[in-house]
């Protein structure tokens, strides 16, 4: 971007709408969501050669839902385990059976909008 003109003709690669978000409980596989969950736990930082891998859990009422990202180790002093975050990203069923979310993107939940989703 080198001109005034540059920056009112760039547009974004992609554009995402982002839905109502969904409880962990709701979720399927194979999709592309943005779901409600707290926080069950500090995000672990593994380093796997040069690339660091952050991962953490959400829990639902009943399910539980792993979170990972690649080359993100700053979220472990971010992410608060007890909080409320909206996570986007694709839902993956891992060897183990269990359900994992490789999230995009991650907006923190007001309190006030998090008692009713409960």
């Amino acid at each position: 971007v080198y001109t005034v003109r540059d920056i009112l003709l760039h547009f974004p690669r992609e554009y995402h709408k982002f839905e109502q978000p969904k409880s962990v409980d709701e979720i399927s596989e194979g999709t592309v969501i943005a779901v409600l969950g707290r926080i069950k736990k500090t995000p672990l930082v593994r380093r796997n050669g040069r690339m660091a891998v952050t991962s953490t859990q959400i829990e639902g009422r009943e399910k539980i839902l792993s979170l990972i990202w690649f080359r993100m180790p700053y979220l472990k002093n971010t992410l608060k385990p007890g909080m409320q975050y909206v996570f986007y990203g694709i839902v993956k069923k891992r060897k183990n059976s269990q359900r994992s979310i490789r999230s995009r993107s991650i907006r923190s939940f007001p309190t006030v909008c998090s008692r009713s989703m409960h």
